[in-house]
């Protein structure tokens, strides 16, 4: 028997489904007028890049290809089959990775606060729209990181062969798992305040360590980032005179990240320019209005080492920080990554006991990898 909250999950779903559809079929009927080099709200160049290497030129056979090899053969399987028109094929695929990601990201919320994402964080969302369009990696990575947090929620297997699924498409995920995993230390185990408090300074140390390394030594493919002004400039040359600029100022990254994203929005007044440039500026709107709780995640997430159901979404925004420290390079697109899992750190809190309405106390609610869809459920299936 279909009950109200199925019903509110598909009306969900459908509706931002449709949202996605429509984002993506007025790309394709105005295809010409959108699919510009100018572009400010479509990554055109990653599309081309792709489209080229599917179609017959090959890649280059150096550590820049790395991030590159897993989409294209993907891509390229697809061309093999006979299906030519790499535009269509991406915004079909696209959008079942899209819509997949928001499915685990509302199931998530709904186990933990019974409830689904409040309308105040559902619209921080659709910052993801667009990567429905085109070739790109950041469709897969907003899978990633919702199913890294699913997986250390839930200790899932299906999740955890996601993730490892995924990892390969970009080397960062790969450090965003192993940092996430070495700070929860594992299936089970308890995660203490000043054991988390040291992993969490050790690997800041490393990531600076590392990112003073490539710096000095130029071996990082984006060292003239380095050059540009800005903090990286005063990293580069604090590092040069002093070596400590990687130390002191790496810790600044996540504000540039979200002031990147806002400078970002810029409209051209089309149809998919309006809906991009409110997507963005609602998601700087959402991290402005709980910039404490963001700071929170970023910088002190062993003050939830007490509340599973934060501790799992703030370790691996932790995480993602940690990681792209290492690169001078600050891109909007990587933050809008994790916008799910930041929507869900933000709402996340176990609801209160509630008198004659079958609530359930928070002492006495079962642990989250023992909760599937209201029922009971064996650990780690």
């Amino acid at each position: 028997m279909i009950n109200n909250n199925s019903l509110r999950f598909a009306a969900r779903l459908v509706c931002f489904f449709c949202v996605l559809a429509f984002f993506q079929a007025v790309f394709y009927v105005n295809f010409e007028y959108y699919f510009t080099p100018d572009s400010n709200y479509l990554n055109i160049p990653d599309h081309m890049f792709y489209e080229g290497v599917v179609t017959g030129f090959g890649l280059t056979p150096d550590i820049s290809s790395l991030n590159n090899y897993v989409v294209s053969f993907i891509y390229s399987v697809f061309f093999q089959l006979g299906m030519s028109d790499l535009v269509l094929v991406s915004l079909a695929l696209n959008l079942i990775i899209l819509s997949y990601a928001y499915c685990r990201t509302e199931l998530l919320c709904f186990r933990v606060t019974q409830k689904f994402l409040p309308i105040f964080y559902w619209l921080g969302l659709f910052s993801v729209l667009q990567f429905s369009i085109l070739i790109n990696k950041d469709s897969f990575g907003v899978l990633f990181y919702v199913s890294l947090v699913s997986y250390l929620m839930l200790r899932r297997k299906k999740d955890l062969f996601l993730v490892l699924l995924l990892c390969p498409i970009r080397l960062q995920f790969f450090l965003v798992f192993a940092f996430s995993i070495f700070l929860t230390g594992g299936a089970g185990a308890r995660v203490g305040r000043a054991k988390l408090i040291f992993k969490i300074m050790f690997l800041y140390i490393l990531c600076s360590a590392v990112a003073f390394y490539l710096e000095s030594n130029e071996s990082l493919l984006a060292h003239s980032y380095y050059s540009e002004g800005g903090v990286a400039y005063w990293i580069s040359t604090l590092n040069s005179q002093y070596y400590i600029g990687s130390f002191l100022l790496n810790v600044l990254k996540p504000v540039q990240y979200v002031y990147d994203l806002y400078r970002s929005a810029i409209i051209d007044y089309s149809v998919l320019g309006w809906g991009v440039y409110f997507a963005r500026l609602y998601l700087v709107f959402v991290i402005a209005i709980l910039w404490f709780r963001f700071c929170s995640a970023v910088y002190l997430p062993w003050r939830f080492s007490g509340r599973a159901e934060k501790l799992s979404s703030s370790l691996v925004i932790c995480s993602f920080f940690l990681v792209y420290s290492i690169s001078p390079i600050v891109d909007y697109r990587y933050l809008i990554n994790i916008a799910p899992v930041l929507m869900l750190f933000f709402v996340m809190k176990k609801p209160k006991g509630h008198r004659g309405h079958g609530g359930v106390s928070e002492d006495k609610r079962l642990p989250l990898h023992q909760v599937e869809g209201g029922q009971l459920g064996a650990p780690g299936t």
